[in-house]
């Protein structure tokens, strides 16, 4: 029986996470709800753990992000997003079963120029695969617009132990239940690609899209 893969934990190392759904399943498909809730996960996740994001792409049977990790190992960070999205998307679908074919694949950028083009990948993937002729027009979760941009996005977690319970009682007690009330809001933050650090950020709006044209 072969034991859990070593992953690299090197805090300098750039990271290609990529994860697919059981049998290619299209669990995954773009849908305003599903964004918000993705979004939520991969937030929270990101402002615990520390991490580097710098580019994401959520496709319908999959998902890549390319990162590093400073302050926390990948792992941290992707075993929680994964079992968060197996768990909440599930029940967002309405189904139960295995959610992911298998563990996420840990591929490390070693140069520069890997670097730029694992960007590219993520940041075109859905032109990759025909779904659309330009990645501006993917509608599912990606960062095209905010590696151009530079803003953080806001997104809503919503913690549906304590939202339960909540519930549950005011069945008792007549109280009104939010599930605002239940939510916490989290930042998903880009970082420039570090071979980019240096130029303004006009200057990297104006390299990426030139190279992503």
């Amino acid at each position: 029986i072969m034991g859990k893969k070593i992953r690299n934990t090197d805090p300098s190392k750039v990271h290609l996470i990529t994860i697919r759904t059981e049998n290619a399943a299209l669990f995954l498909r773009p849908g305003k709800g599903l964004e918000n809730l993705l979004g939520g996960i991969i937030a929270k996740y990101q402002e615990e753990t520390g991490l580097e994001i710098f580019a994401y792409n959520f496709l319908g049977n999959h998902y890549h992000i390319l990162c590093r990790a400073p302050k926390a190992a990948v792992w941290e960070f992707a075993e929680d997003v994964n079992r968060e999205i197996a768990k909440r998307v599930n029940f967002f679908i309405r189904r139960h079963g295995h959610f992911w074919s298998r563990p996420y694949d840990d591929q490390i950028v070693v140069e520069v120029p890997d670097a730029t083009e694992a960007f590219l990948y993520i940041t075109t993937n859905a032109v990759h695969h025909g779904l659309v002729s330009h990645p501006s027009q993917w509608p599912g979760l990606n960062s095209y617009w905010q590696s151009l941009r530079e803003e953080p996005k806001k997104y809503f977690f919503t913690h549906y132990t304590e939202y339960s319970k909540a519930l549950r009682k005011a069945r008792r007690t007549k109280e009104v239940v939010r599930i605002e009330d239940h939510q916490t809001s989290h930042l998903l933050t880009l970082t420039p690609l570090p071979q980019f650090e240096e130029l303004t950020t006009r200057q990297r709006s104006n390299k990426l899209r030139i190279l992503i044209d």
